[in-house]
C-alpha cells in the first residue's frame, strides 16, 4: 500500500519505500501487489494480457519506491510517433515534430547517432543533494536531455509545497525538463481521477512541463484510455507524456504517450531484445530504467541507444531503487553524450 510522504519531510523521499511496492496502490488503502515491472518481454513482442505485467523478479513499479510515488504516463494520438505535443528539447527534427526519424538515425547510413537522453525518477525531496546533482549534470552535459519525474505524494499531493516549487524552478533553470507522477492502475483507475491529479499539478506547479503515467496497461483495447489522458494533458499545457507499462507493449500503444518505459527490472537487458517492430519507430518513443546494476557496462549505453532514446541505470536495489543516484551517474551522462 502506498504511504503518503509527510509534509515536514525529514527523510529522503524514498526512505519510506520499504512500506510500499513500486507498482503502488492508490491512497484509498487498497493493496495493489502488482508492480509495473517491465520484465523480460521485448518491446517488439505483442504480449498477452499482462496488465498488471508479469514480474521477472522485480515486484515493484517505477513509482512506488518512495512510499507515496506512483509513476505516470500520458497519451497522444496513437497514430503518431515521437513528441507530438510541442516538446522542443529533443535530439532530432522528428523528436520535436512527431515525425518518424528511424531512417535518419539508422547506423546503417553511417551517420553518427545524436546524444541520448535520460528520464530520472527523482523521488527524493527537493532539499536532497540529488536534485542539485541532476541540475549540475545538465549544465555539464548540455547536449544530453534530462527529464526528472517528481512525486510529491503518489501524485501532486494535497497542496502546493513551496520547497517543490523552488526545486522545480532550480532544475528548469539548469535546463532539466520536469514532469509529475500520476498512477492509472492499469487503466482501472477512473480517468476523471487521473485528470484531477493532472489538473492539481497544473494548479500547484504551473511551470511543470509534463506528466508520467505509472501502472500503464499494455492490454489491446485500452489504448484510447491513455490517448484520452494525453489529450487532456496537452490541453493543460503539458508538452511531454511518459507511460510506464513495465514491460513490452503491443505496437498499437506507440503514440498513446510520447515515450514508453519498455524495461524496468533488475539488471541490464540484452540490447537486441529492445528491437523488433520498435525499429520501425523513432527511438525517442522508448525508454529503459534498469536497477540493481552494480557497475555500468562501458558498451551497454551505446548498444542500447541503437534502439531506445532514453536510458537511466542505477545500482540502487529493491525495495527502493530510486532513493539515490548511482555512483556512476557522471559516467552514464558521459556515455549518453557520446551517443
Amino acid at each position: 500500500m502506498r504511504t503518503p510522504y509527510p509534509s515536514n519531510q525529514t527523510l529522503p523521499f524514498f526512505a519510506l519505500l520499504a512500506l510500499t511496492t513500486l507498482g503502488g496502490c492508490p491512497d484509498d488503502g487498497d493493496d495493489d501487489d502488482a508492480g509495473s515491472t517491465m520484465g523480460s518481454t521485448a518491446v517488439g513482442e505483442t504480449a498477452e494480457d499482462t496488465s498488471p505485467p508479469a514480474s521477472t523478479g522485480d515486484t515493484t513499479g517505477l513509482g512506488d519506491t518512495t512510499g507515496d510515488t506512483t509513476a505516470t504516463a500520458t497519451a497522444t494520438d496513437p497514430t503518431t510517433t515521437g513528441f507530438t505535443t510541442g516538446f522542443t528539447t529533443g535530439f532530432t527534427t522528428g523528436f520535436t515534430t512527431g515525425e518518424d526519424t528511424t531512417s535518419e538515425e539508422s547506423t546503417d547510413t553511417g551517420e553518427v547517432l545524436p546524444p541520448g537522453g535520460t528520464i530520472i525518477p527523482l523521488y527524493t525531496y527537493p532539499t536532497d543533494p540529488s536534485w542539485a546533482t541532476v541540475a549540475d549534470a545538465k549544465q555539464e552535459h548540455p547536449e544530453v536531455e534530462i527529464v526528472a519525474i517528481i512525486n510529491p505524494g503518489s501524485g501532486p499531493g494535497k497542496a502546493a509545497d513551496p520547497t517543490y516549487d523552488e526545486g522545480i524552478t532550480m532544475l528548469q533553470d539548469a535546463g532539466v525538463v520536469v514532469i509529475g507522477y500520476v498512477y492509472t492502475s492499469y487503466a482501472v483507475r477512473p480517468s476523471v481521477d487521473v485528470e484531477a491529479d493532472m489538473a492539481a499539478y497544473a494548479n500547484f506547479y504551473p511551470q511543470l512541463e509534463g506528466v508520467m503515467f505509472d501502472e500503464m496497461s499494455n492490454t489491446v483495447g485500452e489504448e484510447s484510455y491513455y490517448a484520452g489522458l494525453s489529450i487532456f494533458a496537452t490541453d493543460l499545457g503539458f508538452g511531454l507524456t511518459v507511460g510506464n507499462p513495465g514491460i513490452g507493449v503491443p505496437e498499437s500503444f506507440v503514440g498513446t504517450v510520447d515515450t514508453l518505459f519498455i524495461y524496468e527490472d533488475i539488471g541490464l537487458p540484452a540490447p537486441d531484445t529492445l528491437g523488433g517492430w520498435a525499429e520501425d519507430h523513432a527511438r525517442e518513443n522508448f525508454a529503459i530504467i534498469p536497477h540493481s546494476v552494480p557497475a555500468l557496462d562501458a558498451g551497454f549505453v551505446g548498444a542500447a541507444l541503437d534502439h531506445v532514446g532514453w536510458i537511466y541505470v542505477t545500482d540502487d536495489m529493491l525495495p527502493n531503487p530510486w532513493d539515490t543516484l548511482p555512483p556512476y551517474f557522471d559516467d552514464l551522462m558521459d556515455q549518453l553524450a557520446a551517443g
